[in-house]
């Protein structure tokens, strides 16, 4: 294949790995921890251990392999972009209808992280004693810092990577140092470890689960922005292509090592009634690990 042969020549002419690389496995990592691991702890407290295990080791490896067969597609094809690489391979039909799917779910997920953007940072400002109440309930508020949001990112890539690269890695951080936190005030007691009543119900925990464990490490919606990247600076898309698998496997290593320690340790230190307590007020993990009283 010829991204084997990329592979090969990796040893005789060393392709480097520079800060623009570093820039979007950074952007990778953020979108992973802005759609899924602000909900996933708390599914997982809800839901108990077995079923919340048996949906990461369904998902998890899946993401692996969609990212890189997704990659992989776009470099057998002259098209850069999602839409026309879909038009080539099954026509325009297709294309058009599988467009529109992908449309409508990167929508959702958009839709979610705005959500939980606008009530985190209101939670935050009300907790730090910069807001008297929430701002969430106001009108301008989301709407100024959505529309903040959307500015930088049209400006182009290397601007994201300078504003948002710090406070991803910031996050990251604050992931990881809550995780160990944590630690101290992990109970067994809260983690149902108890079988299911019957298969039924465990399928149906199960499949409740997979959302929220695919969306805690899936990037796939900057991978076609990042192709496109590459694709521009580098005169062989085969090098490209290489560039964004390589970014795209550091991301998902990263991912996996810090999601589930922050996971795990936030389900072994919160009941699940506290759980059920922040998905009813549609706040995150990370704010619920921040705000509430550990036993």
């Amino acid at each position: 294949m010829a991204l084997d042969n990329v592979k090969e020549n990796v040893g005789k002419n060393k392709i480097p790995f520079t800060s623009y690389d570093v820039g979007w496995v950074i952007m990778c990592i953020g979108m992973a921890i802005g759609s899924g691991i602000v909900f996933m702890p708390l599914q997982m407290s809800v839901k108990g251990f077995w079923a919340t295990a048996i949906a990461l080791l369904i998902t998890y490896p899946i993401v692996y392999l969609l990212t890189k067969l997704y990659i992989t597609s776009l470099s057998e094809t002259k098209q850069t972009d999602y839409a026309g690489t879909i038009t080539q391979y099954l026509g325009r039909n297709w294309g058009a209808f599988l467009s529109f799917l992908y449309f409508f779910t990167i929508l959702k997920g958009m839709l979610g992280y705005a959500a939980t953007i606008t009530n985190d940072t209101s939670s935050y400002l009300q907790r730090f004693g910069v807001t008297q109440h929430s701002l969430s309930d106001t009108l301008w508020f989301p709407l100024v810092l959505l529309v903040a949001m959307v500015l930088v990112a049209s400006r182009g890539e290397r601007l994201l990577f300078k504003i948002s690269g710090p406070f991803i890695v910031f996050k990251l951080m604050i992931i990881i140092v809550l995780g160990a936190l944590m630690v101290p005030y992990w109970n067994t007691n809260n983690v149902s470890m108890a079988s299911p009543d019957s298969l039924i119900d465990l399928m149906r925990d199960v499949l409740v689960s997979l959302p929220f464990a695919l969306f805690s490490i899936v990037f796939i919606q900057v991978l076609n922005p990042m192709n496109i990247a590459f694709r521009k600076i580098e005169s062989d898309p085969k090098v490209a292509t290489f560039r964004a698998l390589r970014a795209s496997r550091i991301a998902y290593i990263i991912l996996v090592v810090s999601v589930l320690f922050f996971a795990f340790s936030f389900m072994f230190s919160t009941t699940p009634e506290q759980a059920k307590m922040g998905i009813s007020q549609n706040t995150s993990a990370l704010a619920g690990a921040d705000g509430k009283d550990y036993p």
